[in-house]
């Protein structure tokens, strides 16, 4: 279980990184520049993208925790759901909503691992939260449904 200041401190981290990299976004999505295409398949709901994680990583049927990032105070347009306790399934509507998320996670100095498809991304805020390892397998989820596996900051399975 984590702390509320914890998830305070990692939630605002977060939408400070997003606050910092907005003119990043901004030029990656100029006419001119486009956004690059992210492999994976596309789904219609944030219960299919989890239902097909689900399938890959096994998640509980009913989830136990919340969403970990808060989707309002980071600025996200996406819908959240969990897998695990420290596992976050996002899904946005379109594929610019999803670069920029992406790239606040590239932006943030916490170690994270995400898997991003063309409009959703999972990611492993475990050593985020200063918490041991999901023992959740995001690189088997980029093998077997697709999509562009990342690690950051020192992220480490162990």
């Amino acid at each position: 279980m984590i702390s509320f200041r914890r998830f305070a401190f990692i939630t605002a981290g977060l939408a400070v990184a997003g606050m910092l990299s907005s003119c990043t976004s901004e030029r990656a999505t100029e006419p001119d520049a486009g956004i690059p295409p992210v492999p994976g398949p596309t789904f219609a709901s944030l219960a299919e993208a989890r239902e097909a994680v689900a399938a890959v990583v096994g998640c509980e049927s009913e989830p136990t925790a919340r969403p970990i990032v808060n989707p309002d105070l980071a600025g996200f347009t996406a819908e959240y759901a969990v897998c695990g306790n420290r596992v976050q399934i996002e899904w946005f509507k379109s594929s610019d909503a999803r670069a920029d998320a992406a790239q606040v996670y590239m932006d943030t100095s916490q170690p994270v691992a995400i898997v991003e498809g063309e409009n959703w991304i999972v990611a492993d805020l475990s050593l985020a939260l200063e918490e041991n390892w999901s023992g959740k397998d995001l690189d088997k989820v980029a093998q077997e449904i697709g999509g562009m596996y990342t690690v950051l900051n020192g992220f480490k399975q162990s």
